[in-house]
């Protein structure tokens, strides 16, 4: 595993040098809108499957430390730039040291306004991409 043993070594590496905290970030959905595939009625019946036809939608966006801490935020609507920004700002609010978070390849990870925000935070912040 060419990551583990030379990327995440060499960050590892700087973070002890910048006395920094190493976060892995990452974001998924959970939706109400279930589409079962398989349900169970007595033998002989129709399943009827009731629901009240709405949808919900809920992002979560998560940091977490090797030794397991875990921060993390939960928003409705879609996963943007603005949203991983104000997770960021939440993340980065009063820590005591500079924080790596490493995440994925994500468009939203790759975004001008993304790194924009990172320039701006004056090294309190630092970013990188897991491969």
């Amino acid at each position: 595993m060419k990551w583990m043993a030379e990327d995440f070594s060499a960050i590892k590496k700087l973070a002890r040098q910048e006395g920094a905290e190493i976060f892995f970030g990452d974001e998924a959905s959970v939706k109400s809108d279930y589409h079962s595939g398989t349900t169970w009625a007595p033998r002989g019946q129709i399943a009827i499957l009731e629901t009240t036809g709405t949808t919900h939608k809920v992002n979560l966006i998560s940091a977490i430390i090797p030794r397991g801490a875990v921060r993390f935020m939960a928003t409705e609507g879609s996963f943007t730039s603005s949203v991983f920004i104000e997770s960021l700002r939440r993340l980065i609010n009063k820590a005591k040291r500079p924080i790596f978070l490493i995440v994925d390849n994500h468009s939203v990870h790759r975004s001008t306004e993304l790194h924009e925000f990172v320039q701006s935070t004056k090294a309190n912040y630092v970013y990188s991409f897991r491969g």
